[in-house]
Formats: C-alpha cells, structure tokens, sequence
C-alpha cells in the first residue's frame, strides 16, 4: 500500500546519464506490475513490467521518501528478489536508471559511503 512517504520512481534506461543521487534500499516486495499499468504506451515500454516496493536505508543526496516504489522491466532486476539491498542510481530525483546489488559484505552503517564510490 503507497502512503504519503512513499516515493514513486519512474524507470528510464540510462541513455548515457550518470545518476546525481543514488539511493539504498530494502527490497520488501517484487510484484508482477503487467496487470497494473493500463496505459498501452507504458505497457510497450516496460517489457515483463514488475513493480518493486522496499524502505529507502541511505542516501547521497536529498532524496525525500522512506519507502521506495518502481516499476521496471523484470531483465533488469536480475537476480535481486525480496530482503535483498539494492542501490538505484536517480536522475532529478524521480527517474531511476540504474538497479544493482549492493554486496553482502557492506555493512549498514557503511552504505552511503558505498553509495558515494558506486559507480
């Protein structure tokens, strides 16, 4: 369920861009998104669209959301699944290019200097 702190991200593939915040979160849902989006032009966009909600654990930057919702096409995510930490890298704050992993081995407390050198 969305609530006011929830920050609702649009997918675009990077086109060259470099992200000006990144963000790290926990991955709580993965969700099939194809049943979701009613609009036929997003739909052809987002091939296999799944939705992804999760709690937003660190920043680089004004970000503004506690939690985290973005539908993107599933050949992004991966193999990242629910409980997993994530880092999306963002452009004007709302348009997410980039989902990766963040490693195992990055503690809690180190992850927004994890953030900082993630290229």
């Amino acid at each position: 369920m969305k609530s006011k702190d929830t920050k609702v991200l649009q997918w675009e593939w990077p086109a060259e861009r470099v992200p000006d915040v990144r963000v790290a979160v926990r991955v709580d849902a993965i969700e099939d998104a194809s049943s979701w989006l009613k609009s036929p032009s997003i739909a052809s966009n987002l091939p296999d669209p799944v939705r992804v909600r999760g709690a937003t654990l660190a920043t680089t930057g004004d970000f503004g959301g506690q939690r985290v919702e973005l539908v993107l096409p599933k050949v992004e995510l991966g193999a990242i699944s629910s409980n997993d930490r994530v880092a999306l890298g963002l452009v004007k704050g709302e348009i997410c290019i980039r989902i990766a992993p963040v490693p195992s081995d990055v503690q809690e407390a180190g992850l927004r200097d994890w953030l900082l050198k993630w290229q």
